[in-house]
């Protein structure tokens, strides 16, 4: 069985991740990495691969931003239908916490006509060992009292599949969706004249969402903003426009101000009815 090693150079100040077909590829004891210094401001990355099978042609990248990419082409050598293992082509799976702390299973879909393989899970590039919260089974991950902000995510089940040709290597992607949930505001509250008044946008749920901010029953712009002397900003998240800011509030602030958030398959709002006196 044959072995082969791909290098590349990088920034010494970036972390490397490796992909195989834009998939993350992660370590295991027939994939290891190891790097070397490069010179000052770079250093050099190697991935070794062992048991070289068809599987391992590809496109392969060490930084899932970079522009540059290595191509294999691994021939194999007189395969036979008895050897092939049987595996589905990849796709994207989606299951969602429906309930905050329930428990959450998440199948990986492998079919081999043999149980000579090793599946590896990993989250958002990190990957995952069995504790007392989260249990791998042979096809499938158990998540015990899984919540959105802490469980939900891009998961990647992983399998290297041993054979006589020397192995082949699948990933499948699950995205563990959760519903978006918004932190409800007050239905009312009353403030005095020339007061700074912050009005938040705070919500749970994957994939990130969309907030949408009405103002009675405007939508915002940005002229409307500025004619309420009101600023939009970040309330320190991901999002530039998850706050509403007014600097010194005036009689003309008096309205409703709603938050709507939709990430593709679920929605969620909050309003408040703010009078200036």
């Amino acid at each position: 069985m044959q072995t082969f090693q791909i290098s590349c150079q990088m920034s010494r100040f970036r972390a490397p991740k490796w992909t195989h077909n834009e998939l993350p590829v992660i370590e295991s004891k027939r994939i290891t990495f190891n790097n070397r210094i490069g010179s000052e401001m770079t250093r050099i990355e190697t991935m070794s691969v062992s048991n070289a099978s068809v599987q391992d042609s590809g496109f392969y990248r060490c930084n899932s931003f970079s522009r540059s990419y290595h191509r294999l082409d691994v021939i194999p050598s007189q395969p036979t239908a008895s050897t092939i293992d049987v595996i589905p082509k990849q796709h994207h799976n989606f299951e969602e916490i429906k309930e905050e702390y329930s428990t959450v299973v998440l199948k990986c879909d492998i079919i081999s006509k043999s149980d000579t393989h090793e599946i590896f899970w990993s989250k958002n590039g990190q990957g995952i060992v069995s504790d007392d919260r989260r249990t791998i089974r042979k096809s499938g991950l158990t998540i015990r009292n899984a919540t959105s902000i802490v469980d939900a995510g891009e998961y990647l089940c992983r399998v290297d599949s041993l054979s006589v040709r020397g192995g082949s290597q699948f990933g499948q992607i699950i995205y563990l969706r959760a519903p978006i949930r918004v932190k409800q505001l007050p239905n009312a509250q009353s403030v005095m004249k020339g007061v700074r008044r912050v009005i938040k946008c705070e919500y749970t749920g994957y994939p990130m969402g969309k907030i949408v901010w009405l103002i009675g029953n405007q939508k915002v712009t940005s002229d409307l903003l500025q004619s309420l002397g009101i600023e939009m900003k970040s309330n320190g998240d991901s999002h530039p426009d998850s706050a509403l800011i007014i600097k010194n509030t005036t009689e003309n602030n008096t309205d409703s101000y709603t938050c709507i958030v939709n990430n593709g398959f679920s929605e969620d709002e909050t309003s408040v009815f703010l009078t200036v006196r």
